[in-house]
């Protein structure tokens, strides 16, 4: 909970006719963290300074009747606005609603006016000497005045205890983090226990369905950042952070086959430096860029969207300030982009130089020197391999390029001229195991930049299948906190969780919770090391969730990986 500390900076008194005492403060606000959570019949207390947001979230089943109850001081500075896992806006009022879908619901209090000042008043005695007025000048000047309200949410008993999103009473005293003290004072942990035990069987009917989903895109977006809106295509979204901490989620929709280019740009006078992380439904990255769009500005460039569904980005800024995201959707890649036949390549372009060992579907940004020379380069192959390789000229390249593959002996296996702008070798089989160079030639004499990528069409050996990453994200984890993490599962599905501390300093300790807040598996300190690594079987579909907290107090940065294993 971020709460805005006061600083007296000023105080001025002057005997008038009646006397009016003035001061003035100025707010120092504090880092927010990445996500505030509401918690069932907890009020929860802070201040809005006038032109921002403070987004809470919950985790909601579908069918329940919930109420957030919402109290302000000011009541015509603060509006509330309770939002979908898919951003859609139910309400703008606190009130009673049924939730739509399992997921993580946003509870946004954001501000309806333009920052105010503190009203001061003053009447300076025609008389008052020069100084007196300069001190009454200053008094006077506008100060921002921040808004208190207080939330409170209300979700029906469930049959088990949900995930309590606060720390354990069963931890130790050693390892106990603390969230906030003063909300939780008002309430005695008794009260809140008792009536999640009452109703056990009551609620069994209702929950059966809400697990029906297999995936939600609500877990993907709820451990990436706060959702902030949705992309229309060609559209520019205007977005601004709060502060270093921040990371914001958009959506889009997509559909098979479509290309998509994502450009994030820091606004004038920003100081943000955009990163941009491409997501599916899943979760799965499917690219990432930082600063391939000039200067600071971060481009995802003609990915290819592999089905119709509803796709994530994540920007992160670095810095407090505003910035900028467009999304592009075309049938066809631009030209100088990735091979758009055959390939389905999902990342930016990376320059690299010759002879380098290239990855499959990992397309490469190279240049051929003027005078006729070349580019080498080594594609891995085994015997009854078979492969597909693709180059095109960049925009504007006056390259005439052509590809030649050899055998790891050396031999000429084909030579294949560029068709227009582009040339490919498609299905080409190898008889052994080994290094296959690959030449980039210039049938002309001006050289020039290309982009080539390829993939396999077939592996005599396939790889053993790399797990899935279901949920990846770094955070800044202080001493005595828990941070949570719901990712959605399914039964019968083994996963790896992997907590690794970002430099020294920080011993962190790891739980996954179940659907029903119960604790499947706990980590501490494994393989010789303080990060907590262990694999659990999931016994139900549901929303998951990693709770992760530092031992003792330690505290630094963390990386949490969810892995579903093979």
């Amino acid at each position: 909970m971020r709460r805005a500390g006061r600083l007296l900076c000023s105080s001025l008194s002057i005997v008038l006719m009646a006397g009016v005492f003035l001061s003035a403060c100025v707010a120092t606000p504090t880092p927010p963290p990445s996500i505030r959570l509401l918690d069932s019949d907890r009020h929860m207390e802070d201040r809005l300074t006038p032109g921002t947001v403070h987004d809470w979230q919950f985790i909601g089943r579908a069918g329940e009747a919930v109420t957030v109850e919402f109290t302000s001081t000011d009541v015509t500075g603060l509006r509330l606005e309770v939002r979908s896992p898919d951003g859609t806006v139910l309400l703008t009022e606190g009130a009673t609603l049924v939730l739509p879908a399992d997921g993580v619901y946003t509870v946004r209090v954001r501000s309806a006016v333009a920052p105010a000042a503190a009203p001061l008043e003053s009447t300076v005695e025609v008389t008052a000497n020069a100084a007196t007025a300069e001190a009454t000048e200053e008094a006077t000047e506008a100060v921002p005045v921040d808004l208190a309200y207080a939330l409170r949410l209300l979700l029906p008993d469930r049959p088990t205890a949900a995930p309590t999103l606060t720390p354990s009473r069963t931890s130790p005293p050693t390892r106990t983090p603390t969230e906030t003290v003063t909300p939780s004072a008002t309430i005695a942990p008794t009260e809140t226990e008792a009536p999640t035990l009452t109703p056990t069987a009551t609620f069994t009917p209702t929950i059966t369905p809400s697990l029906t989903p297999t995936y939600t895109p609500s877990p993907v977006h709820a451990a990436l950042g706060a959702l902030v809106g949705r992309l229309l295509v060609d559209i520019p979204y205007d977005a601004e952070f709060l502060s270093a901490f921040d990371r914001h989620v958009l959506q889009f929709s997509g559909g098979a086959g479509v290309y998509a280019t994502l450009r994030g740009t820091a606004l004038e006078g920003s100081g943000v430096d955009p990163r941009l992380t491409l997501y599916d439904s899943r979760g799965n990255a499917l690219a990432t860029d930082d600063d391939s769009g000039g200067g600071l500005n971060a481009l995802i460039r003609d990915v290819r969207l592999r089905q119709d569904d509803e796709y994530f980005v994540q920007v992160i800024g670095g810095a407090a300030g505003a910035y900028r995201l467009t999304l592009t959707l075309a049938v066809a890649p631009s030209e100088g982009s990735v091979p758009p036949v055959g390939l389905t390549s999902t990342a930016t372009a990376v320059p690299i130089d010759g002879d380098a060992r290239l990855q499959e579907d990992a397309p490469i940004l190279g240049a051929v020197e003027p005078g006729g020379l070349f580019s080498r380069f080594f594609i891995p192959a085994q015997a009854g391999d078979v492969l597909t390789i693709e180059a095109r000229a960049t925009d504007g390249s006056p390259l005439r390029l052509a590809l030649e593959l050899y055998t790891p002996a050396g031999e000429l296996m084909t030579r294949v001229p560029a068709d227009g702008f582009g040339a490919a070798i498609r299905g080409i089989g190898v008889i052994e195991d080994g290094l296959y160079p690959l030449f980039v030639t210039d049938d002309g004499e001006a050289g020039g930049a290309f982009t080539l990528a390829w993939r396999y069409d077939f592996r005599a050996n396939p790889p053993t299948p790399a797990p899935l990453i279901i949920l990846s994200a770094t955070d800044p984890l202080p001493a005595r906190t828990y941070l949570y993490y719901p990712f959605q599962g399914e039964a019968g599905v083994r996963v790896r969780v992997v907590v690794e501390a970002q430099g020294g300093g920080l011993d962190p300790v790891a739980a996954l919770l179940g659907p029903a807040g119960e604790t499947i598996a706990e980590g501490d300190d494994s393989d010789g090391t303080l990060n907590p690594v262990f694999e659990a079987l999931l016994p139900a579909d549901g929303t998951y969730t990693v709770r992760v907290n530092a031992y003792g107090e330690s505290a630094g940065e963390a990386r949490v990986i969810v892995e579903r294993l093979p």
